[in-house]
């Protein structure tokens, strides 16, 4: 269970100081009102918090855009809203299951 929590605290953590620092920079200003959102930049940055928040969570963040994605043609908003909810408890229990994984394969 300690390990859920931490690897939830650290997705939490890496995953929205990334996002701020993402969003931070790509709603700065640029050409004719724009923001850098508005440009190919959104697929070019990427802060090294979030790199690892997702690289260490990457089947909780796999299977939370999949399952996310079907809603996302109706609203991105809503879609993404579900995304990040999603990936969070899906953190959790990919670790829980790792936790017992480990715990069974300890007491062996």
């Amino acid at each position: 269970m300690m390990l859920c929590l931490a690897a939830l605290a650290i997705a939490v953590g890496l995953g929205g100081t990334g996002t701020y620092i993402r969003h931070t920079v790509l709603s700065q200003p640029f050409l004719e009102g724009q923001t850098l959102m508005e440009t190919t930049a959104r697929y070019h940055v990427w802060p090294w918090p979030l790199k690892l928040a997702i690289l260490v969570n990457l089947p909780a963040f796999m299977v939370a855009d999949l399952v996310s994605m079907p809603l996302a043609i109706l609203s991105k908003r809503l879609a993404t809203y579900l995304s990040t909810t999603l990936r969070l408890v899906l953190v959790v229990l990919l670790w829980l299951k790792i936790g017992k994984r480990l715990e069974t394969r300890s007491s062996e």
